[in-house]
């Protein structure tokens, strides 16, 4: 059962920093003057490379969400 645990907590973490990557994308993309619209698109890239499983709308929606949760 502690290896379960483990496990799932690695993944956690390894999704946290999947989006921690997406969002430092889409915050960089901004600054650069990069329409939010764009910038979701290249975040939601980053996601796929690092997640390629993931189905892009799943991808996207899970970018966006994150992203929200950044701006509020």
């Amino acid at each position: 059962m502690s290896q379960n645990i483990a496990k799932g907590t690695i993944q956690l973490v390894e999704q946290s920093d999947e989006i921690s990557a997406a969002n430092r994308v889409y915050r960089s993309q901004l600054e650069s003057g990069n329409s939010s619209q764009s910038a979701l698109v290249l975040a939601t890239i980053v996601y796929l490379q690092r997640n390629p499983r993931v189905p892009q709308a799943v991808a996207c929606a899970r970018v966006a969400a994150a992203i929200g949760a950044m701006a509020a």
